[in-house]
């Protein structure tokens, strides 16, 4: 019972990340985005980092590595981390291996991240509830800059 009332009072605590990112044409251009939403779903972040050359993983890796660092400076201890991309959540919580080379070293800076951050799970959820980070990754790739607010 108590382990229960522990999980809720966490859960209501819990501040939120989504990540998105893609490319254009893929390989191409490429871009990663990120909203940080408090337990309020109130956005207290967002952010985005152009890349000249990569793939859509490359980019949703990288939306996530982003926000995570954004969410280390912020001091976030609960978060529930949010993405449409099945690959990169599968391989950060460890059901898939990842063997492309290109993804190796965002995926250890994720896992490094996430490693800082009391309290984190992962979640894969579908495209249309990602709509908004998706906006900021076309966003970030229409602008071809890194951006944070």
């Amino acid at each position: 019972m108590i382990l229960i009332l522990c999980l809720m009072i966490i859960m209501k605590t819990m501040n939120v990340l989504r990540f998105d990112g893609g490319s254009n044409p893929n390989p191409g251009r490429c871009a990663g985005a990120y909203v940080l939403y408090d337990n309020n779903s109130d956005k207290i972040a967002e952010g985005g980092q152009y890349i000249e050359h990569g793939t859509n993983n490359i980019g949703e890796y990288t939306g996530l590595v982003i926000g995570l660092q954004r969410c280390v400076e912020l001091g976030i201890s609960n978060l529930r981390v949010e993405g449409d991309s099945l690959l990169v959540i599968s391989q950060v919580t460890g059901k898939w291996k990842v063997k492309h080379e290109g993804l190796k070293p965002l995926h250890a800076k994720a896992t490094e991240l996430s490693k800082k951050i009391m309290t984190i799970e992962f979640g894969h959820i579908r495209r249309e509830y990602n709509s908004y980070a998706d906006s900021l990754s076309d966003k970030t790739l229409e602008i071809k800059m890194n951006w944070e607010l």
